[in-house]
Formats: C-alpha cells, sequence, structure tokens
C-alpha cells in the first residue's frame, strides 16, 4: 500500500496543481453557450449570425469573372479604313446568367460606324456566366475593340 502512495502521490498533486491554475486563467465567457439565428437574406443554413456581443460567423463567398469562350474581331468599315480613322470603342457589356448578351451601353464611341461593328461583335461573344458560390449570376463587364485591330495604341 505505502508504494502505490508513493506512486501515487506526485500524479494527484500535479493534477490538483492543474484544476487550481486552470480555473484562475478560465475564459470570462464560455466558447459553448453560442445561439445561432437564420439571419434574414442567408439563401442557405451556412448563413448565420453568432449572438455574442458583434462577433459575427463570417462566411468565405467565392467569384469567379465570366469566361469568354468565343469573342469575334469586329469588322473594319470600308468608311473608316478610306479616312484612316483609328481609335478604341468601350462598351460596357451584361453578361446574363442564363449565358446571354443582355445591355450594351456605349462608353466611348468612334465615327464611321466603327461603334455599331464593335456592338454587333459584342452581341456575337459567347461564354461561361459568372459564378458566385457556384450560382451562375448576372455580371457587367467594360470590353474594348480597337480599331483597326493592329493598332497600338
Amino acid at each position: 500500500m505505502l508504494e502505490f502512495v508513493k506512486r501515487a502521490l506526485p500524479f494527484l498533486l500535479a493534477l490538483i496543481l492543474g484544476v487550481f491554475l486552470g480555473s484562475l486563467f478560465r475564459p470570462v465567457s464560455s466558447p459553448f453557450k453560442y445561439t445561432f439565428t437564420k439571419s434574414e437574406n442567408a439563401h442557405s443554413y451556412s448563413h448565420y449570425k453568432r449572438k455574442c456581443g458583434q462577433v459575427e460567423n463570417r462566411s468565405y463567398t467565392q467569384k469567379i469573372p465570366y469566361q469568354p469562350h468565343f469573342s469575334p474581331a469586329p469588322d473594319y468599315p470600308e468608311a473608316a479604313r478610306e479616312r484612316g480613322v483609328k481609335g478604341v470603342v468601350r462598351l460596357e457589356v451584361e453578361f446574363l446568367s442564363n449565358g446571354e448578351i443582355g445591355e450594351i451601353k456605349v462608353l466611348e464611341g468612334q465615327p464611321f460606324g466603327l461603334t455599331r461593328e464593335a456592338i454587333k461583335a459584342a452581341e456575337q461573344i459567347r461564354f461561361t456566366p459568372a459564378t458566385e458560390n457556384r450560382m451562375p449570376v448576372t455580371s457587367k463587364e467594360i470590353v474594348e475593340y480597337r480599331f483597326p485591330a493592329s493598332a497600338a495604341f
């Protein structure tokens, strides 16, 4: 029996000391007392808010831009070629979530049919829509066309 006490005594003292020191440095609030509520604008159960002061459970949002598969070069109109017109046409193109081209706005145009040819080329773009959390979404991107195509600005 004395042998058992000699072996168990250091273990028991370390255990008691550990429990005592652990109680001194215990956190003020337990991390296991969180309550969760579904946020108003959440679309799935992975979007929850923690009711713990101002702390929120932040979820990672994965955004992938649209992926063009086919983007034709615009034709260079004969009227612009004869006059030696060159420049850049900038368009804001709406890439819809269903894979179609939506609204096209001219941000910067050029004369002699260059803007019209750039819009025709933009309407023929084939693409995979942008995604957010693996769901296709509509996006707007700026597309530039340079005339003539070999011109460097």
